[in-house]
């Protein structure tokens, strides 16, 4: 080995290292870049979700009072409890649909039951306008809705580890 090839080496050996580090400062900065942009989109869905597991509830309500009075009366306030919950579920699913998926997401199968439940509300409506179910059947299906909603907001906060941080406070 020649004194030009030692000395290039020497000189080039520190340059190669400053790179090395300098390229895993920039992936761990991707890395935290990623996963809080992660946070941020589910984050996002929060809003959506306390919006959609609201109006499922008032119109659980609405709906139970309307099939006790056997059609005879609330009519008028199912109608407008069904327009808000259409509003707020179409805001769930356009949240939902804003999130982008992947393949190990720890949430997915509660997104996914979330979704099932969601596009079972025309069929479950049609079953009260026709008062083919008794008052606590009529609330069966926003029991199980409302659960897809909390079960998918437990799947985030368990993703972000808040039950450990809770715990850890002493709740």
């Amino acid at each position: 080995m020649t004194l030009t090839r030692l000395f290039l080496g020497a000189m080039l050996l520190p340059i190669a290292l400053a790179a090395l580090l300098a390229f895993e400062r920039v992936r761990t900065d991707m890395e935290a870049v990623t996963a809080a942009q992660h946070m941020a989109d589910r984050t996002a869905l929060l809003a959506p979700l306390v919006q959609a597991a609201t109006a499922l509830q008032e119109e659980r309500g609405t709906s139970m009072d309307f099939a006790a009075s056997g059609g005879a009366l609330f009519r008028a306030g199912l109608e407008d409890r069904r327009m808000a919950t259409d509003q707020a579920l179409r805001g769930l699913t356009a949240a939902l649909d804003a999130v982008p998926a992947a393949a190990a997401d720890p949430v997915a199968a509660d997104l996914a039951a979330l979704r099932a439940a969601v596009s079972r509300v025309s069929l479950h409506r049609a079953r009260v306008d026709g008062l083919t179910l008794s008052p606590s059947a009529a609330a069966g299906y926003y029991t199980v809705a409302s659960a897809a909603v909390f079960d998918a907001i437990d799947a985030m906060a368990r993703e972000a580890g808040a039950p450990a941080a809770l715990a850890s406070a002493g709740f």
